[in-house]
């Protein structure tokens, strides 16, 4: 049976995976929906050089989610990343008084993020404090 850790792991891992592979293509390809998105959280639109850094950010963090999966500690710095990310956008969010689904968006890719870092971090834990077998 597999430990109610790997599969919140597995879950938060897929939400993130999902999420930023979609944000990270819209930002890249500089999508009008991605300002309007973002001109809503924060009250101005990125610059464009700054949106194509977020998507490569965006797209290093997927990329480090899914080797997670065998190297826990690649997963844990996308979590510090993407934790670190959503955070800001939902200080942003708060502080101009968002209400409804966009909060709510908002704070579940945050939630998401923080516990792919917490159980990643987890999972390091354990394999850092394991013994390897004799022999």
């Amino acid at each position: 049976m597999k430990s109610p850790v790997k599969i919140l792991a597995a879950v938060a891992s897929a939400v993130v995976i999902f999420e930023f592979s979609l944000q990270a293509i819209g930002k890249l390809a500089l999508m009008e929906e991605m300002q309007v998105q973002f001109e809503d959280i924060t009250g101005s639109r990125f610059p464009t050089p700054l949106t194509l850094a977020l998507g490569a950010a965006d797209v290093a963090g997927v990329a480090a989610t899914v080797r997670g999966f065998r190297k826990p500690g690649y997963a844990v710095a996308a979590g510090a990343y993407f934790t670190l990310y959503t955070g800001v956008l939902l200080t942003f969010q708060l502080a101009r008084g968002n209400s409804g689904m966009l909060l709510f968006r908002g704070a579940l890719f945050f939630t998401s993020a923080a516990a792919l870092l917490v159980t990643r971090a987890i999972q390091l834990s354990r394999t850092r404090t394991t013994p390897a077998p004799a022999g």
